[in-house]
């Protein structure tokens, strides 16, 4: 979580073997992501990646949108279409296989690109800003879709939002970036119980948490004036 420019995009981008890291280095499950400029792909298999845009082939039905990483990786297939099924019945899309994506809300384009992603059952799932372009009424509807796939997969979710309500509802520790240089403000542990509907915006701890992340972003505004 944080403002505009303080490089929470760019850190998922570099967590995703899509923009090498200038210092420092990346391992996953214990093992390095980047040698130098070149990114190992076994451990890029470990990893799905969903953006802001949902960024689906308009003339694939989303049946073969859900399994275009399969088909490149030459899944058979039987194989391919057991698992799109199968995805396409966690994220609710089951009945819309046939459709093509100008034919889908905005919601419903999202959820076949978080199949897409789970595709090759990732143990790593990085979201940068996923629901920021949806209407509010559909991006809470699908911050609860999200927190039960991920618990139906047991993925490990890196999710990039600048929404402080949203951090808190979905995480289960929040990291404050501040920019110019990016850096680590704070990071903060969310002890609030499972599953999360929409009543976690009445509780007072909710309130709590998220009263201490604006007063830690007040700071960072405080310190640069």
């Amino acid at each position: 979580m944080g403002r505009s420019g303080c490089g929470k995009t760019t850190l998922l981008r570099i967590m995703a073997g899509l923009v090498p890291p200038t210092a420092g280095h990346v391992e996953i499950g214990g093992r390095a992501l980047w040698h130098q400029e070149t990114v190992d792909s076994s451990v890029i298999r470990r990893l799905g990646v969903v953006f802001q845009d949902s960024n689906l082939f308009p003339w694939y039905n989303i049946e073969d949108n859900i399994a275009l990483p399969l088909r490149l990786r030459g899944v058979k297939k039987k194989e391919r279409r057991d698992r799109v099924r199968e995805l396409a019945e966690l994220v609710g899309l089951e009945n819309f296989l046939p459709n093509y994506p100008r034919e889908l809300s905005g919601g419903m384009r999202q959820r076949v690109a978080i199949a897409r992603a789970l595709s090759d059952n990732p143990e790593l799932l990085l979201m940068d800003e996923p629901f920021g372009a949806l209407d509010a009424l559909t991006r809470e509807k699908m911050n609860m879709e999200i927190q039960r796939i991920a618990l139906a997969t047991r993925a490990t979710v890196v999710f990039v939002t600048h929404d402080i309500d949203e951090a808190v509802a979905l995480g289960d520790r929040v990291v404050h970036l501040t920019p110019r240089p990016g850096r680590i403000k704070d990071v903060v542990d969310v002890p609030l119980a499972r599953p999360r509907g929409l009543e976690i915006k009445k509780d007072a701890a909710f309130h709590g948490l998220v009263g201490n992340l604006h007063t830690s972003l007040n700071e960072e505004d405080d310190h640069e004036s």
